[in-house]
């Protein structure tokens, strides 16, 4: 080594104990390759950082599942057990930081943007029809289910409701147009400095083909908008269906459904099109009518908001992907992991906490209300 060349390293710690000897320092490239031969070093690797992560220990199932690599253990088989919130939800970083920045647009039903679980963080973009209320139920829970505090797993993400569904249906004008004033908006937030991206939620969709659906679905997303949708609940190829069957034409990530047990749900489409898995029956979260109710329901449709909140999740912690659609994806299916089913195996929606041989410490922590 150079010893008579101050510059080329810097010495930042030096380590001698009845264990070990070491040091860390800032090493010139030449010197770093001169040390792998030199005898008397057994390790030499770079430096890395060591973050933070955290446990939620009263969240529900699927948040347990997206956050561990195998099957719950000892998981419940009653209504009862199944809709309760006492599992454990592992995250890396801390709460106010999972989805920090990024704007989630919820096309749906609408959002209850009062209930106590959206922290204020839930606000109306858009109402199809000039009622900004969620009069039945449907996005408010998938609502919750991506950054709610108890259910949700981006806690700190922005709820955007775009109300594109009535009681019990919607045109596909409708669902345009709610995309459309998601698009100005997104284009006026790209530009500010606490933007960390867009992700568009749709738990909704079709049993036969829509091309104006699908091509705004693709359209919004080469502006760089992340898009999670339902695969479907006919328990047929998703790419008969829209939007997603529009993963042949862009980079939109559809989702099917799968029990506690990891089994695809009976209902859940499933093919080419469907481009991961997540929970999606029995899954417990935040409800319309009053400031703290929940329900318990099922469908892709729950599934799907478990994808929008690891999109966020992801963008937290990946921010040079925020208008990146196709490296957003990319990252997701990296961070998955295979799930045997009926239909073959099949990506399943982690977090990154799924590989067995990951060390971290954790801290357990209880979200509650007061």
């Amino acid at each position: 080594m150079h010893h008579n060349n101050c510059t080329r390293y810097n010495v930042t710690n030096t380590w001698n104990n009845a264990a070990f000897t070491g040091f860390s320092a800032h090493i010139h490239p030449d010197d770093i390759s001169q040390m792998t031969v030199m005898s008397g070093v057994k390790l030499l690797e770079k430096d890395s950082e060591i973050k933070l992560s955290d446990v939620q220990t009263n969240a529900p199932w699927g948040l347990q599942r997206v956050s561990q690599g195998s099957a719950i253990a000892n998981a419940p088989q009653d209504s009862a057990g199944i809709a309760a919130f006492d599992f454990k939800y592992q995250f890396e970083g801390k709460v106010a930081g999972l989805g920090k920045g990024v704007d989630i647009y919820v096309i749906d039903t609408g959002v209850n943007t009062k209930h106590v679980d959206f922290d204020g963080r839930a606000s109306f973009l858009f109402a199809f029809d000039g009622v900004e209320a969620d009069e039945e139920g449907h996005g408010t829970h998938c609502a919750g289910t991506i950054g709610s505090t108890t259910f949700g797993i981006a806690k700190d993400a922005n709820i955007h409701a775009v109300k594109v569904l009535g009681t019990s249906s919607g045109s596909t004008a409708d669902i345009i147009s709610g995309i459309d004033k998601m698009l100005i908006n997104h284009e006026k937030r790209k530009g500010q400095s606490n933007f960390a991206g867009s992700v568009a939620s749709m738990s909704l969709g079709s049993p036969v083909r829509s091309s104006s659906l699908e091509e705004a679905v693709s359209r919004a997303s080469a502006q760089g908008i992340h898009f999670s949708v339902a695969a479907g609940n006919e328990n047929q190829d998703a790419c008969n269906s829209s939007p997603a069957s529009a993963t042949k034409i862009s980079p939109i990530v559809a989702v099917g459904a799968t029990t506690i047990n990891d089994d695809r749900a009976s209902f859940s489409n499933f093919g080419e099109c469907t481009t991961i898995y997540a929970p999606g029956q029995d899954v417990t979260s935040t409800w319309t009518d009053g400031t703290n109710k929940i329900n318990t329901i099922s469908g892709t449709s729950m599934a799907c908001p478990h994808v929008t909140g690891l999109l966020a999740y992801l963008l937290s912690l990946n921010p040079d992907l925020k208008l990146d659609p196709k490296g957003l994806r990319a990252k997701l299916l990296q961070t998955s992991i295979p799930l045997k089913t009926d239909k073959g195996t099949v990506a399943f929606a982690n977090n990154g906490f799924g590989s067995t041989n990951s060390t971290q410490h954790l801290k357990l922590r209880s979200y509650k209300r007061a």
